[in-house]
């Protein structure tokens, strides 16, 4: 079953299959985790002793009289098959498989449609038909992720970047480890010093502005910072901020960054209290 789009015959007997199944009636469809999908009606269960597991299947007619034997450890989940209705995409697929040879140039157009189309399962499943004709198709290739290695020989691109350069990928590039920490922690500090700021402003505003309580509160709030990234929000509101919506600064105001200022063992902190205001 895992090699079962290994012949132009049976890739040809899985499309007809997919498109007679699901012109009729509503076809099951199987997902299998290499990428292929195979159409047809379950005839009947079984569970099959498979080593030392007991494993569930199914017998699928896949054409008249035509049946392959599909194992749950083959699919993508383990969940039942549900009949499924195919969608335009699908049908328009079956239409573009009809009349399609078994060539090169046939499953490339084709698989190109699919791209075009969503239809990243089917896609996949031409571009390794082409390598069945053509081993060596760059294009294949490359849509499969394959890449030479340092011997010429072509093996897959998670392979290469993380078996032989120790690469991972991050945000769809391949990067090495030490650069993606790097920049995830400079993403935090960033984040850290967004919410940290966000929270100053708003206690700075509210130790001005309100009355009671929420005064007294936001100047507790303030006198309690003790984190470096706050230095920026802290050299602005001394400064004047010019943000919208923030108060000036009174001088009662001023004198309490200036302490807070004086907490922090710092090179930017000292930087702010060696410049005049």
């Amino acid at each position: 079953m895992a090699n079962s789009l290994r012949s132009p015959v049976s890739f040809l007997l899985i499309c007809v299959a997919y498109l007679t199944a699901s012109t009729s009636v509503f076809a099951d469809l199987f997902q299998f985790k290499d990428g292929r999908i195979v159409s047809g009606k379950v005839k009947s269960e079984f569970e099959e002793q498979v080593g030392e597991k007991s494993e569930k299947g199914w017998a699928v007619e896949i054409a008249p009289n035509t049946f392959v034997k599909v194992h749950a450890s083959q699919l993508v989940g383990l969940k039942d098959p549900a009949p499924t209705a195919p969608t335009v995409a699908e049908k328009a697929y079956m239409e573009e498989v009809r009349i399609m040879a078994d060539t090169v140039d046939e499953h490339l157009k084709v698989a190109g449609w699919c791209n075009r189309k969503g239809l990243r399962e089917f896609e996949d499943a031409h571009y390794k038909r082409v390598l069945d004709l053509e081993p060596d198709n760059p294009t294949a290739r490359a849509a499969l992720k394959y890449r030479r290695d340092a011997n010429g020989r072509w093996v897959k691109s998670a392979e290469l970047m993380g078996g032989t350069r120790g690469k991972v990928q991050y945000e769809g590039k391949w990067r090495f480890p030490e650069s993606v920490a790097i920049e995830q922690a400079a993403a935090e500090r960033h984040a850290d010093a967004t919410t940290a700021t966000r929270d100053i402003y708003r206690w700075h505003n509210d130790a001005i502005r309100s009355k009671g309580n929420r005064a007294a509160l936001a100047l507790d709030n303030l006198r309690q910072v003790n984190d470096p990234l706050s230095v920026g929000a802290l050299n602005e509101l001394l400064r004047g901020s010019t943000r919208p919506g923030v108060a000036p600064s009174p001088v009662p105001m001023k004198l309490l960054y200036i302490q807070l200022l004086g907490k922090f063992q710092t090179y930017a902190a000292a930087s702010v209290l060696r410049t005049p205001a």
